[in-house]
């Protein structure tokens, strides 16, 4: 069926007739379709009456029913209808996944379910005797012709409707070929209006009812402070006394014989009127409240009665999503309570995870700057994908995201529906606010994406992706200040605009895959290669589908599939050729012992347990094993001297013990064994192998104080042939603002905060350089280490003109936050 979300949400009145002494007007030979429910998912249902006088063995009989799908001449469903209908009485066929029946907790007692695909309202219902090419004795439709949708229109038609037989008929549409038109033999119901089945009444054979009412059941809609009015008849039919016809107690139901009123309680009929011609009531609902009510209209005349069943309440307005979430970047519904309707493509109400679900717009508004979905912020009431609910809940702008909270009423209209379609993304987005059409949406990915950094997966369970490969920051190719870049200019912004086109280039390349939970430092890492426990930079998948969501400031893609990572191959190890010399620099990530002595845990900066720094050490220890350079810058050791229970000389220990003794030796630190070098809890650090190298002197320190971590200069003799050169590590004041104001302040420039810093720092450099090389009598300088700058950054130019030359253009060996 087709769900309609636009128009107002309503409980109607039913007024359901049950008549006393109903007796038959005219002969009927066998049973027909008495009612047809084509209702919301699988609410749908057949109604059989017998009229003949005598009981009816549908089994014997061979009774079945067929249903033609889409104007095809060939039956797609037949069911075999078994049991017995008693005279006057009835059948109930279902969907066995009929939510009304009793079987699933509704009230209707089905004779027989069935739970085949059923029809929807342009497929054709016919009823045979005799098997499946006996004798149609009634139909419903046109076998043979699709209308499209719908026989009929509004609500006496086939689609989205209940269709109820007149009691004025006696047979069924035996002609299943010819055209079919509902109002001809039918009254007409809303969509989900199941109360009539197994309560057919007919006025075949016999002589007529004393007191008769038609039609069979009205339908009222109104709203508080509104009125509806509608009418029905009555009909006597040797009546001796008067009728008097009362609303029920206590409701706000009235009652007339004109159309303009007076309405009141009560009203009698002139019982000579009423045996001479069918008398007119009109019924008025005037609701003051939103309180349902219900009870029965009496109808006496003498010994003679008849009631309608009433039942009333008001409408509520449906919001769409859709309007909900507008055009803009927050909602005009902000703070506003509204009732809206959606399928649920999201299910994230499990422990640690986003306590709440997505709702989603079957049909949507076609606007593509307005999204059809949302979220959901609540654990209270149970959901499972693929529920269409009805709720009811106060509309929040969450830290710029457009959610539903403070759910008051929540209804699952249906279950196991399809989910819309996921509207298709492509990377790099036109804007970046482009996304936010998307927001709460079922959407995929068909591009190829590239893992571009991990930072936050440990932590948090969510990776960057981005599309065309892995995303350089600007700056590492585009000069602020240069173009081309191969110029060394270190202030001003004439090439600015081309850095800020990157990096918006960048921002709209890239997507973030989170993992559906609030949970920090999950104990089940998400996305990880089974096969060694690690998710690498340059790792693809494609087809990625979820909800894009929107949090702390990016938008994510919530998965709703396991995403299927191709995986990135482990990097071999650098091959540098043939040489006479290795030099590597190598973070240590804040490589902190603890006492030296295996207490001392949790540290200031590094390892929190033994057990964590062990696991740190054994990956470094291994890493530097490999690399087998001949001397090693470290950056970010800890700040201890180097002594006997110092960082570095549990960090030499342990290389020796993974290689053979002796193999590499420290540099001492140049403010001694217990000393600290600059005012940093982290330093530079130097470890060599004396088989090939052999200090020439003592390691130095530049104490400028533009340094917090001052460069460490250590000069060096290759041993196999004398020739010298100085080794100086550095770190660099980091891009993190805290602190920063002024000059060190972001300027715009894509180069981040302290940037000012760097540039005296990196002019100190240079200064410390040619002081080394005079204290080493040789022109050979390698610097090394963290400069916190990418390779068109002002410090970098400031080297460049200075004189160094960096040996590697495209490479890269770490990456900052991923």
């Amino acid at each position: 069926m087709r769900i309609k979300l636009l128009g107002p949400l309503f409980l109607s009145i039913f007024l359901v007739i049950v008549a006393a002494g109903s007796l038959k007007s005219q002969s009927t030979t066998d049973i027909f379709i008495s009612e047809y429910v084509e209702g919301s998912s699988n609410n749908k249902a057949l109604e059989f009456f017998n009229a003949t006088g005598s009981a009816i063995d549908l089994t014997a009989g061979n009774y079945v029913v067929q249903y033609y799908f889409n104007g095809n001449s060939t039956a797609g469903l037949t069911i075999n209808l078994a049991g017995t209908i008693a005279s006057n009485s009835h059948f109930v066929l279902a969907q066995s996944s009929a939510t009304f029946i009793t079987a699933n907790g509704g009230a209707i007692v089905a004779n027989q379910t069935n739970s085949g695909s059923w029809y929807n309202g342009n497929d054709a219902v016919v009823l045979r005797k005799g098997g499946a090419s006996g004798v149609v004795i009634d139909a419903i439709g046109q076998v043979g012709f699709d209308p499209g949708s719908e026989w009929g229109t509004g609500v006496l038609s086939t689609a989205d409707n209940t269709l109820r037989r007149k009691a004025s008929a006696c047979a069924g549409d035996t002609n299943p070929a010819d055209a079919f038109s509902p109002s001809i033999s039918f009254d007409g119901f809303a969509t989900d209006t199941f109360n009539g089945l197994g309560q057919h009444t007919s006025d075949c054979s016999g002589t007529a009812t004393p007191l008769s009412i038609s039609p069979s059941a009205l339908n009222f809609i109104s709203s508080v402070g509104s009125t509806s009015q509608q009418s029905y008849t009555v009909k006597g039919n040797g009546l001796t006394e008067d009728i008097i016809v009362t609303v029920p107690a206590s409701t706000e139901f009235s009652l007339s014989t004109n159309s303009g009123g007076p309405f009141t309680p009560s009203v009698t009929i002139d019982h000579v009127t009423a045996n001479a011609a069918a008398v007119t009531i009109y019924v008025r609902f005037a609701p003051t409240s939103s309180a349902l009510q219900a009870g029965n209209i009496t109808h006496v005349s003498g010994s003679e009665n008849a009631n309608l069943a009433i039942q009333g309440s008001t409408t509520t307005s449906i919001t769409p999503v859709y309007l909900i979430q507008g055009t803009g970047a927050a909602s005009s519904f902000d703070g506003s309570i509204v009732t809206t309707e959606g399928i649920v493509t999201g299910d994230f109400q499990q422990a640690g995870g986003l306590s709440g679900f997505y709702i989603q717009d079957t049909t949507g508004d076609g606007n593509s700057n307005s999204s059809d979905g949302i979220f959901v912020l609540n654990n209270t009431f149970s959901v499972n994908r693929g529920d269409y609910v009805r709720l009811t809940a106060e509309v929040d702008e969450f830290n710029n995201l457009t959610e539903l909270k403070n759910l008051s009423a929540l209804n699952i209209l249906s279950q196991s529906n399809p989910l819309p379609a996921p509207a298709s993304l492509l990377l790099p987005f036109a804007t970046t606010t482009s996304a936010e059409a998307y927001e709460g949406m079922l959407v995929t990915f068909s591009q190829t994406l590239t893992v571009t950094e991990t930072f936050t997966l440990g932590r948090f369970g969510e990776v960057s992706l981005s599309v065309n490969g892995r995303i350089f920051n600007p700056t590492e190719t585009i000069d602020p200040n240069d173009s081309p870049a191969s110029g060394n200019t270190s202030t001003g912004t004439s090439n600015l605009a081309a850095v800020l086109a990157r990096q918006s280039l960048n921002d709209r390349s890239r997507i973030l895959l989170d993992d559906g939970s609030n949970t920090q430092n999950p104990a089940v890492v998400p996305y990880l290669n089974p096969a060694d426990t690690t998710l690498r930079i340059g790792s693809s998948l494609s087809g990625l589908t979820g909800i894009l969501d929107f949090s702390f400031s990016t938008y994510r893609l919530q998965p709703t599939q396991a995403p299927a990572f191709a995986y990135a191959p482990r990097p071999a190890v650098p091959s540098v050729g043939v040489s006479n010399l290795k030099l590597a620099s190598f973070n240590v990530l804040n490589y902190f012992n603890g006492d030296g002595s295996g207490g001392g845990f949790p540290t200031a900066r590094g390892a929190h347990t033994a057990a964590e720094f062990s696991r740190q050490r054994t990956k470094i220890i291994n890493a530097i094993r490999q690399l087998n350079a001949d001397v090693v810058g470290l950056i970010e050791i800890e700040n201890d001297g180097s002594g006997a229970s110092s960082s570095i000389a549990d960090l030499v220990n342990g290389l020796n013990a993974a290689t053979a003794p002796g193999t590499y030796a420290l540099i001492a630190d140049p403010s001694g064994p217990n000393g600290n070098t600059g005012t940093d809890a982290i330093r530079q650090a130097i470890i060599y192998k004396p088989a090939k190298v052999s200090p020439q002197g003592l390691a130095f320190a530049d104490m400028n104080s533009v340094h917090n971590r001052p460069p460490i200069a250590q000069t060096f003799a290759l041993v196999s042939n004398g020739e010298k050169f100085s080794f100086i590590v550095n770190h660099f004041k980091s891009k993190s603002c805290s602190g920063a104001s002024g000059a060190n302040a972001d300027q715009g420039d894509g180069q981040s905060c302290f940037n000012s810093s760097r540039k005296l720092q990196a002019s100190a450099l240079l200064n410390f350089i040619a002081t080394t090389k005079t204290r080493a009598a040789d022109q050979d300088v390698v610097i090394v280490g963290d400069f916190n700058a990418y390779g068109q950054e002002d410090p970098i130019d400031i080297l460049r003109a200075g004189g160094m030359i960096p040996v590697a253009e495209t490479s890269y060996s770490y990456v900052f936050m991923g």
